[in-house]
C-alpha cells in the first residue's frame, strides 16, 4: 500500500492558471488575497477531510465482582461461577470464520477486602474479594444488536446488579456490571481511512487556496512547501467520533463511526506584475 506521504506528495504538482484583467479590484480584499498577489510571507489554508465507514466489529465487557468472602478460594469460586455463564452467553455472538473474533477472559486474583459504610463503619473485615473481566469481540453486529436484551438477562442472572455500597450484610456477594458496547474498526480499516482522510483534506486545503487565488491578480502557478497535520488539542474536531447506540424495539442500533483529519498547508504563489 502506498504511503500516505506520497499519496499526499500526488497533489504537489498541480499547477494553477489565473487570468487577470485591467485593473480589477476585489472589495474587500481579503488578506490571504493580499497575500497572494503581493508574494508576501507563505499562505496557510486549513483542509478538512472527513470519512465514515461501518463498524468492523463490537467490543463489549462484563465486569464480575465477587467480595466479602470468608477465603480467598471461596471468592474465586464465585467469580468463576459467574464467569462461565457469562462466557458461555458470549460465546453465542462470535464469528468461527473470523480470526478476529472472540471472548477474552481476564480472572485477575483473589485479595483482601473490607467495605466502609458512611466512612465509619467497616463490614467484611478479613474477607477476600475476586474482580474478572470478561470482554466479546465480535464481527456479528446485526446478530449482537438484536440478542442484546438476552444477554443482558443472562448476566445479570449471573450476579445481582449493582454493588452494595452502604450495605452492613457481611454475606458473600457477586454482583456484575456490564460497559456499554462500543463500535470499533480493524486497524487496517483505521490506517485506510486515516490515509485517504490526509489526502482529503490536502485536496480540500488545495481547493481553497485555488478559490482565493482566482481573486488576486498576477497568480501564474503556486507550489505547496510544506503540511502539518492540525492538533486536535487546539480545539479541532477530534480524530474519531462514535455515537451512542440506540434502542429500536428492542434491539441497538449503531451509526457509522467516522474519521476527521485537519491539515495546515503552507502555499507559496508564483506572481507576475498585474496591469
Amino acid at each position: 500500500m502506498p504511503s500516505i506521504i506520497t499519496k499526499l506528495t500526488l497533489f504537489l504538482i498541480t499547477v494553477l492558471s489565473c487570468a487577470c484583467g485591467g485593473n480589477q479590484a476585489v472589495q474587500p480584499m481579503h488578506p490571504a488575497i493580499v497575500q497572494i498577489t503581493q508574494h508576501e510571507n507563505p499562505t496557510q489554508f486549513i483542509g478538512e477531510g472527513r470519512l465514515s465507514h461501518p463498524a468492523d466489529f463490537i467490543e463489549f465487557t462484563v465486569t464480575i465482582q465477587s467480595e466479602c468472602y470468608p477465603t480467598a478460594f471461596a471468592a474465586s469460586q464465585a467469580s468463576d461461577r459467574s464467569s462461565k455463564k457469562v462466557v458461555a452467553a458470549l460465546r453465542e455472538f462470535v464469528d468461527a470464520g473470523q480470526s478476529k473474533d472472540g471472548v477474552f477472559f481476564k480472572g485477575g486474583f483473589s485479595a483482601p477486602f473490607s467495605r466502609y459504610v458512611n466512612s465509619q463503619l467497616s463490614v467484611c473485615q478479613n474477607t477476600f474479594q475476586k474482580t474478572a473481566s470478561v470482554t466479546l469481540k465480535t464481527s456479528k453486529i446485526e446478530k449482537f444488536s438484536k440478542g442484546f436484551d438476552e444477554i443482558q438477562k443472562i448476566v445479570f442472572e449471573s450476579g445481582t446488579a449493582s454493588p452494595p455500597q452502604q450495605s452492613r450484610s457481611e454475606k458473600g456477594l457477586t454482583y456484575v456490571s456490564i460497559k456499554t458496547p462500543e463500535t470499533q474498526l480493524y486497524y487496517e480499516t483505521r490506517e485506510r481511512l486515516e490515509q485517504q482522510a490526509l489526502a482529503d483534506a490536502l485536496d480540500n486545503a488545495r481547493k481553497k487556496f485555488e478559490s482565493t487565488a482566482k481573486m488576486a491578480c498576477g497568480v501564474s502557478g503556486y507550489k505547496i512547501l510544506r503540511f502539518v497535520e492540525s492538533s486536535p488539542s487546539a480545539g479541532r474536531p477530534i480524530a474519531y467520533g462514535r455515537s451512542q447506540p440506540s434502542s429500536t424495539g428492542g434491539s441497538l442500533a449503531f451509526d457509522a463511526i467516522w474519521v476527521n483529519k485537519l491539515l495546515t498547508v503552507s502555499f507559496d504563489a508564483e506572481s507576475k506584475t498585474c496591469r
